[in-house]
């Protein structure tokens, strides 16, 4: 197949990483990152996304805590729901992960959210995303989703409460959320694997 540099980031360049180790990123980058978001297609041209950058250590320390306190939250609660004979949750003494670890020791993370009142935000929101997580692989920087994020620590029974010491605005959704920094050097590399068959109808 034809191939560019464009082509060789989305196959090669871009992975999902589940630990970084913690360098900064400079300004430079993050704001590159966050200006390809904006270019992200868009229906009408609403650009209805809000991008929220969590980066200083002390706000991503505190991210962890709250995201610890939150997972804490919802396994207490299956467990009160979980009906006899199920298998429970993990034991609170179990050894648990520190804030840090919690947020896979990243320097960054990027919340985007979209605009609810808006018909494409749901798909516009998660292009803006990929915007950047393409950026990033350009420029060399890692990056890895998180998924309990937008589906329940924004939408969850605290989701009001987190979304307003967030500042994510009024009425918007947080759609993805991902982390940004470097990977950890002592992750082994990572092969994709063949793409699944039988995923393209061409008429």
């Amino acid at each position: 197949m034809l191939k560019n540099e464009v082509i060789e980031t989305i196959m090669v360049k871009r992975r999902s990483f589940k630990m970084f180790d913690g360098r900064p990123l400079s300004d430079e980058i993050v704001v590159a990152i966050l200006e390809c978001g904006k270019y992200a297609p868009t229906g009408m041209n609403k650009q209805p996304w809000h991008f929220t950058v969590i980066r200083s250590p002390e706000a991503m320390e505190q991210f962890g805590k709250d995201l610890l306190e939150t997972q804490a939250k919802r396994a207490a609660e299956r467990q009160g729901a979980s009906p006899a004979g199920a298998a429970s949750p993990a034991s609170p003494d179990a050894p648990q992960p520190t804030p840090a670890e919690r947020t896979r020791n990243a320097p960054m993370m990027i919340i985007a959210s979209g605009d609810a009142n808006e018909p494409c935000a749901h798909i516009d929101t998660p292009l803006a995303m990929e915007n950047m997580l393409l950026a990033a692989a350009s420029l060399g920087v890692d990056s890895g989703w998180e998924f309990f994020v937008s589906r329940e620590f924004f939408e969850g029974v605290d989701g009001a409460a987190n979304k307003a010491k967030y500042q994510i605005p009024e009425g918007y959704r947080a759609y993805c959320a991902c982390y940004f920094g470097y990977r950890d050097p002592n992750l082994p590399e990572r092969d994709r694997g063949p793409r699944r068959e039988g995923t393209v109808t061409i008429l």
